[in-house]
């Protein structure tokens, strides 16, 4: 009976979804900090990355039939300290990120990428607080919010 309760107090909690390193879901870019060096920002506000299992689509990002990501951990002075993400420190009185957790995700395509899109989606941040998550590119930051968890 012991054996039985552990598995459905497992199964129960493997159901609830997470924030903290979400990223299975479906992000609508709401909004863009900084200066687009390539193209209109504008043109990208509202369409929806996807990211669900093996079915990965956006103007992003497209990978079909697999993809693996890794992710770190970052407190938000360490994220500022790393000069890869100057960005979010020379923008943040325009992003006014929190002082929360932020894992920077890197996702790779290790299946058939479709269209114009990137092998790498990186650095691709989400945060324990928010459902919003933050790519940085072309000298600026999109923010994008979950749209099934954002009730």
């Amino acid at each position: 009976m012991k054996k039985f309760i552990l598995i459905f107090i497992f199964f129960f909690l493997s159901t609830i979804p997470t924030k903290a390193n979400y990223v299975e879901t479906e992000w609508r870019i709401v909004d863009f900090v900084g200066s687009m060096i390539v193209r209109d920002e504008k043109e990208l506000f509202g369409k929806v990355q996807t990211i669900i299992k093996h079915n990965i689509k956006g103007p992003f990002y497209n990978c079909q039939g697999g993809m693996w990501w890794t992710y770190n951990k970052y407190k938000l002075e360490d994220l500022f300290a790393n000069p890869e993400f100057h960005l979010l420190k020379d923008l943040n009185d325009q992003l006014n990120l929190d002082d929360n957790m932020y894992y920077v995700h890197r996702l790779t395509c290790n299946g058939v990428v479709e269209g114009d899109a990137i092998m790498n989606f990186y650095p691709f941040i989400t945060t324990d607080a928010k459902n919003n998550a933050y790519f940085i590119m072309d000298g600026g930051v999109f923010i994008l919010e979950d749209i099934r968890n954002n009730n």
